[in-house]
């Protein structure tokens, strides 16, 4: 014990910043988990006040996710002259990965990459075409 704190003693720098160190990163461990903690209280918080299912949809006044006609002549109101261009939004749906999971699972391809190839031949086609 005598040795310990003789060498504590005789190297004081490398002591401090050695017990600094420590201190600091038992304060930062102690932090984030606290800050879990508290982001884990506030999504079980937003869990309880919006349900298990948020339903997201188009305003009242349209029907599905499309446009209605009416709005796409008050656009090209807005800027004569101007293409009105098609965006396809496959928001909450796996389409992507119909693409992109090719070789990654011969069944998953197999199964479900037909018709997703089938909705982006689609999609080119009408953008061509329109």
């Amino acid at each position: 014990m005598k040795e310990i704190l003789r060498n504590l003693a005789r190297r004081k720098l490398r002591s401090t910043l050695t017990i600094s160190g420590i201190v600091i990163g038992i304060f930062a461990l102690t932090t984030m988990g606290a800050m879990a903690e508290h982001f884990n209280s506030l999504l079980g918080t937003g869990v309880q006040y919006a349900g298990t299912a948020i339903h997201v949809g188009p305003p009242a006044a349209q029907q599905g996710g499309l446009l209605p006609l009416a709005r796409v002549a008050e656009l090209q109101r807005v800027l004569p002259g101007s293409p009105i261009i098609d965006i396809p939004l496959t928001h909450n749906t796996d389409v992507a990965d119909t693409w992109e999971r090719e070789g990654e699972n011969k069944e998953y391809f197999s199964l479900f990459s037909p018709r997703g190839y089938a909705i982006g031949v689609n999609v080119v086609v009408y953008a061509l075409t329109h």
